[in-house]
């Protein structure tokens, strides 16, 4: 009933504008048919409406247009006209409000796309079914982008502004992570499961987005209402406490971030100095990164003191601890891609891609054939590292006060914990299991110690038996790991046969077959410099391209080819 009475209220208020953006389409596609050229797919891609065509290139604009300002209008109007008031009176939450108000002005948008793509359609300016695939997309992601533009603004037209700037933005952040899966070194555009994905994340993105913000009066009086009656999850009690961690998280992150990721870009640019070889110097930078980050996580706590407000249990200390672990960890993640986008851009823009840095984008990336030997191994390689230095630098940063023993105890445990996991990488067959439950053990002894460290009683007795059992299991887990890895590795009875045949090779003093046979082999190599130059003569009639001296190989190659020549073309040869 609701979605209902939506359909008829937006239809009587834009049903005016539908109708004029209609006839406004079709008499443009009318005259683009009529008067512009046909698109030439022999001009070149620059000029995109010679390659194009004029029509087809209306009928995209006039589609993405409809898109937008139908979704613009949808919320944004409400405030222009007045109307607003009458949707908050209603005794319905935001979340079927915002709903009904969506299918309406989508069932207004997909009717004008539809005729917009019939008349392009009976004018002969789209021929396939893919190109009205295509068309709905566009209109369903400018639709979308609208829709998000208009619940953050007061206008329609700012609403298209804001809808245009944001899904630009939102394009460019989501390609550049998706490069680094779904291309291949020295192209630009998305493999097809990369495009997919690209797709879907551009019209859920806005929606989601939308949906957060127009329902946030909801949540807010969810929140503040006391007597409340009792759920079953009871979200609206979790929302203000995460949201109260998670704004004091993003404060002391975000001068940690400002300091660390120029850092990062700048540690990523000097690995494209050419006697650098980057995978070699990637994990002691990535390690560090994983330190620093973890470190300055708890730094403000240490310094100042900050943990004995957290002892006060003024805010919930596990959500605390779950704020600052994934808050911290999506810092890691966005320093360790501002590590590697030198090297992506360089993998990218690269004017010849050699066949020695693979097809991978590991490979290209590091322009290292071995990232192709080892797989899905090389993200392990990548990762690894950042991570034991993470689990390391919350670790000690919560047992050492001061930063830089904190940072470099850190960089002592996790470089000592990921070291002995490189050769298993480099060699491939390590399982997850192996490598990656030391830092989960470290990160569950720093969890443990929260409840003593926000007391100040880190160092008594509770604090150092949790400190002990965390380190010894930590140990005893990597050993156990370390033991499997070794046991894995078959005992064969021929494993040393190489060495045995490397012992047995005569000396050089003794070897006079070896210096007969070089000696033949350097007479060979005279004997065919001399009849080189006597027969790599430019013939008469050559069949290459002239001023190139063929050599006597390419002219018995070309004789294999082609055909033997005569006396005519070759006489060196006949």
């Amino acid at each position: 009933m609701l979605i209902r009475a939506m359909l008829w209220k937006e239809w009587r208020e834009h049903g005016s504008v539908v109708i004029v953006l209609a006839v406004f389409s079709i008499s443009m596609l009318v005259a683009a048919a009529m008067l512009a050229q046909p698109p030439n797919p022999s001009a070149p891609a620059a000029d995109i409406v010679r390659h194009v065509g004029l029509g087809r290139l209306a009928t995209v604009m006039l589609v993405v247009t409809a898109g937008m300002v139908c979704g613009s209008a949808l919320f944004a109007s409400e405030r222009e006209n007045g109307t607003s008031a009458f949707l908050d009176t209603l005794p319905v939450y935001r979340a079927p409000l915002w709903l009904a108000k969506f299918l309406a002005g989508l069932v207004l948008t997909a009717g004008l796309s539809i005729i917009i793509t019939l008349t392009a359609a009976v004018l002969g300016l789209i021929q396939s079914w893919s190109s009205v695939a295509a068309l709905g997309i566009y209109t369903a992601m400018a639709y979308a982008w609208g829709v998000l533009g208009s619940t953050w603004t007061r206008s329609t037209l700012a609403a298209v502004g804001v809808g245009v700037l944001a899904a630009l933005a939102a394009a460019v952040l989501l390609v550049i992570p998706l490069m680094f899966w779904w291309t291949s070194p020295g192209q630009f555009w998305l493999r097809p499961r990369g495009l997919y994905l690209f797709v879907v994340s551009m019209l859920l993105l806005p929606l989601v987005l939308s949906l957060w913000h127009f329902t946030g009066v909801d949540r807010h009086r969810l929140a503040e209402d006391r007597h409340a009656s009792l759920r079953l999850f009871p979200f609206h009690r979790w929302t203000p406490r995460l949201s109260a961690c998670a704004w004091l998280t993003r404060r002391q992150l975000w001068r940690s971030a400002r300091f660390l990721l120029p850092l990062a870009l700048f540690w990523g640019l000097m690995l494209l100095v050419p006697p650098l070889i980057p995978w070699l110097y990637w994990p002691p930078l990535a390690l560090l990164l994983g330190v620093l980050v973890a470190v300055l996580s708890t730094s403000d706590e240490q310094t100042r003191q900050v943990y004995r407000y957290w002892g006060e249990q003024r805010l919930p200390l596990g959500s605390l601890v779950v704020m600052k672990l994934l808050g911290s960890a999506l810092v890691l993640l966005l320093l360790l891609a501002a590590l590697a986008l030198p090297l992506f851009l360089r993998s990218q823009m690269s004017s010849s891609m050699q066949a020695l840095r693979g097809y991978t984008l590991l490979a290209g990336l590091f322009r290292s054939p071995l990232f192709d030997e080892l797989g899905w191994y090389g993200w392990r390689y990548m990762m690894l590292p950042a991570v034991y230095g993470f689990a390391a630098g919350w670790l000690c940063g919560l047992l050492i006060r001061k930063r830089v023993p904190a940072a470099g105890a850190a960089l002592v445990l996790g470089g000592l914990g990921a070291l002995a996991w490189v050769p298993s990488l480099l060699a491939g067959g390590a399982r997850d299991w192996q490598l990656w439950t030391p830092p989960w053990v470290w990160l569950l002894t720093a969890v443990g110690l929260l409840s003593s460290w926000v007391k100040d009683r880190l160092w008594h007795a509770r604090g150092l038996i949790t400190l002990s059992i965390g380190l010894s299991g930590s140990v005893l887990v990597l050993a156990a790991g370390l033991g499997w890895r070794v046991l894995e590795i078959p005992d064969q009875p021929d494993g040393e046969a190489d060495l045995a045949y490397i012992a047995a090779l005569p000396p050089f003093d003794d070897n006079l077959a070896g210096r007969d046979m070089r000696m033949a082999a350097e007479a060979c190599a005279r004997q065919a410099t001399s009849l080189a130059n006597r027969y790599d003569q430019p013939p008469r009639s050559s069949r290459e391209p002239p001023g190139r001296r063929q050599q006597l190989e390419e002219r018995l190659d070309n004789a294999l080819r082609l055909g033997w020549p005569d006396s005519k073309e070759d006489p060196a040869l006949n």
